[in-house]
């Protein structure tokens, strides 16, 4: 939406641009002609002047009438300077067309210098108004023809036909080759001003897709920052949604060393009420007895406390212990459920990096495993079996069981946000997608499952002993 948004301005900015130097093409035509129509109109009436005083023989119009024409085109350039170029050109239009129409009044519909400068008031037109005013200037040219000569063949105004009867005068010759100078002048201005046009419509074209170009990477850029963050919000929500449903194992759990530390700590209250030496054997017995259930709630709420916090630091730990210390976590879970988890490994491994992702890993694909047998409750030997192995500097850890398993539709999916093949709604269907984003940026390793329906799944993750970049 953001992108369109900003694309259609810069469109609008162009379009904007493009009108502007569309009317500054017009007005610079315009002033050419204004300019080349003031120079002839004074060449002419020097020329006329000079053949007046000295009673050369000439005909045409006389000297004041072509200084009125002097002074008027002056009066349309002022006018185009003064940013009223569309009345100026419309005053240029009309001029010429009354010019060619009483040429054709006077010398007939069929008079060249007539039926040229009608030609120059329709390709006029169309350059410094436009189309539409050009194809009206047309169709009123027809009329007036139409007009003129009918009033010629019945005799109802007069005509002055001595032209055709003599050859062209020097002066007519004139006139009619600057008519055509005027046309070929108009039509080589325009072309030349529309290609300068389609040239600046190109580069305008290139900017845009530039721009278009940039505004597409600024938006992917952003998206994947949105979404980046989106993915952390809802790994925070997950893990918490996950902790809660560990709750109930981990509560009984935390029952067992509470009660060796209660009724430890009553042993040594009631051997206290007699202090005799032989009872200080006793009292540090129970003393060392509740340490030990202590020491087992610290290492509880310690593993409870990394399924909670989001730790992105980098540390030596044990792959082996940490594993075992997630299967703890699912103990109760598992009993309530008839399952026997397994876990076989032939060395302890050491591995540099976030020991938290690690856990988040284990969590999952464990938490995963368990579910498979929600509705399974048909399968007697129901069992887990994790085996974590290093083999040519490569660690694999594998997770698989013998549940509901899964059919080849839903393994295409099952890496997608929100797909999830539970039933239960409280399942979001982000596990193992945020799962497999971790295996890949936070581990450089890769992730695969086969399942089989009825017949249980095999999740397996593998990552280097040493971790590479991924590559998205």
């Amino acid at each position: 939406m953001i992108k369109n948004k900003v694309l259609h301005t810069i469109s609008g900015l162009i379009k904007n641009q493009f009108d502007k130097t569309e009317y500054a093409n017009k007005q610079y035509i315009l002033t050419v002609l204004l300019i080349s129509s003031i120079l002839l109109a004074l060449l002419a009436f020097i020329v006329r002047l000079i053949q007046y005083i000295f009673n050369f023989s000439y005909d045409g119009v006389s000297p004041l009438v072509i200084f009125i024409f002097f002074i008027f085109f002056i009066f349309l350039l002022f006018l185009s300077k003064k940013n009223y170029s569309k009345i100026s050109s419309i005053l240029l239009v009309l001029f010429l067309f009354c010019a060619a129409t009483y040429t054709s009044y006077q010398w007939g519909v069929d008079s060249g210098e007539g039926l040229l400068i009608y030609a120059l008031v329709i390709v006029l037109s169309g350059i410094l108004i436009g189309t539409r005013f050009a194809l009206f200037e047309t169709l009123l040219i027809v009329l007036c023809i139409s007009l003129v000569n009918y009033l010629h063949q019945h005799l109802l105004i007069p005509i002055d036909l001595s032209w055709t009867r003599t050859l062209p005068s020097t002066g007519t010759t004139l006139v009619f080759n600057a008519t055509l100078v005027f046309i070929a002048v108009v039509s080589w201005l325009s072309n030349r001003e529309i290609e300068k046009s389609l040239q600046r419509v190109k580069e305008s074209e290139a900017a845009l897709q530039r721009e278009r170009d940039k505004l597409e990477e600024m938006v992917e850029r952003r998206t994947a920052q949105l979404q980046q963050t989106q993915v952390e919000k809802m790994s925070q929500l997950y893990r918490f949604i996950e902790f809660g449903k560990l709750a109930a194992g981990l509560f009984h759990d935390f029952m067992t060393p509470l009660n060796l530390v209660s009724l430890n700590l009553e042993n040594i209250k009631e051997e206290s009420k007699e202090p005799y030496k032989d009872k200080v054997v006793n009292i540090q017995k129970y003393l060392r007895h509740a340490l030990y259930g202590t020491k087992r709630l610290e290492k509880f709420i310690s593993v409870a406390r990394k399924q909670l916090h989001d730790d992105h630091t980098s540390q030596t730990f044990s792959l082996t212990k940490e594993t075992e210390q997630i299967i703890n976590l699912f103990t109760y879970k598992a009993k309530l459920s008839k399952i026997a988890i397994h876990f076989k490994y032939s060395q302890s491994i050491r591995y540099h990096g976030n020991q938290h992702k690690f856990s988040q890993i284990i969590t999952n694909l464990l938490s995963n495993a368990l579910d498979s047998y929600t509705n399974a409750n048909e399968i007697k030997n129901k069992r887990i079996t994790i085996a974590l192995y290093k083999k040519n500097k490569q660690i694999t850890f594998v997770i698989s069981d013998n549940g509901e398993g899964m059919q080849k539709k839903e393994i295409e999916k099952i890496f997608d946000p929100l797909y999830t093949t539970k039933q239960n709604s409280q399942h979001m269907g982000l596990g193992l997608y945020l799962i497999k984003g971790i295996i890949q940026d936070d581990f450089g390793g890769t992730i695969s499952v086969k399942s089989k329906l009825n017949k249980g799944s095999n999740f397996s993750v593998s990552f280097p002993e040493t971790k590479e970049p991924y590559a998205r």
